[in-house]
């Protein structure tokens, strides 16, 4: 059965011992350029000891009207620079609101707006966890749930009136959030990150999902304890403790799903690579984004051929 969950939650045929094999490989590589991240802030101690300042030190936590409004501007500025990497950009705007009453219990950090309802997108925050949360990690998760991440996919998703709506509509979790993890890592080359914290934060983030391959792999299937699984999120990752309790839970009620974000990511930009590679100069990066974006949400193995078929004719 949990064959057939990470099957259909990553869209790929990989097994379980792949699926872990890259979660170890990613947590490697991330943490080597978290190490060098620490190095350039100068900070002398321990990568333990590091984490431990970042939780602990009030310049990085503030009310929750600020985090909000801070979450805006790196909002705006993600709007300004998306005409030098997308052609094609969406009618429907977004803004940044608190999450509205009645949703408290939503996970969602972006509510999809309506073109034919006049309804605009929303990144949605929660006020009262807010304070809690540091800001050194707000401009990764503001490129995931807005742009180039989830608003954008979705509001470009919702013009495509010539194909069917359940296709404009799919939420194919590995294609879906696997986008949203390839715009935190965009956010590097549009220059979003403007010092050495908010880029730990952002290889913080990629962490918490490099781990997930490993501990949803290792709870149903290695048969690690909720110690061992916490442990990866503790030691490697800036996440509050209350977060990655709450992490551990949801894998165990929640088989498979936390596989897809990594595992789409890595396909988006393998799939980049392999094309940069096959044109060289006629490479062109916007044409690439508004490909992968073009026609709604899909399987990875559909997005590949999707590719190969657009590297042909180039």
């Amino acid at each position: 059965y949990y064959a057939y969950l990470a099957g259909r939650h990553t869209t790929t045929s990989m097994t379980a011992e792949e699926i872990h094999a890259l979660g170890e490989r990613e947590v490697r590589r991330i943490r080597a350029r978290m190490e060098e991240v620490v190095a350039s802030t100068g900070f002398r101690g321990s990568f333990a000891e590091f984490l431990q300042f970042l939780r602990s030190d009030r310049r990085f936590y503030v009310a929750a009207d600020e985090y909000g409004r801070q979450a805006a501007e790196i909002a705006k500025r993600a709007d300004f620079l998306l005409p030098r990497y997308f052609g094609t950009l969406p009618r429907l705007t977004y803004g940044v609101r608190p999450m509205p009453a009645g949703l408290e219990s939503s996970t969602n950090g972006y509510l999809p707006g309506s073109p034919e309802s006049g309804v605009a997108g929303m990144v949605v925050y929660k006020p009262w966890l807010a304070e809690k949360l540091p800001t050194f990690g707000l401009a990764a998760w503001a490129l995931h749930e807005g742009v180039p991440g989830h608003h954008l996919q979705i509001a470009l998703s919702q013009e495509l009136t010539d194909v069917a709506e359940f296709r404009r509509a799919d939420d194919i979790t590995a294609y879906v959030e696997g986008w949203g993890l390839y715009a935190e890592a965009l956010g590097e080359e549009m220059g979003i990150y403007r010092d050495p914290y908010e880029q730990f934060g952002r290889l913080s983030l990629e962490m918490w999902r490099a781990c997930r391959l490993v501990i949803d792999t290792g709870i149903h299937v290695l048969g690690w304890t909720r110690e061992l699984a916490n442990a990866c999120l503790r030691v490697h990752s800036a996440l509050a403790p209350a977060e990655s309790d709450f992490e551990i839970e949801r894998y165990i009620a929640w088989p498979g799903q936390a596989l897809a974000y990594k595992v789409g990511e890595q396909k988006i930009l393998a799939l980049r690579a392999r094309a940069a590679e096959a044109l060289g100069p006629r490479f062109d990066l916007r044409e690439f984004h508004d490909l992968v974006l073009g026609a709604g949400p899909m399987p990875l193995a559909v997005l590949e051929k999707r590719v190969e078929a657009w590297i042909r004719a180039r």
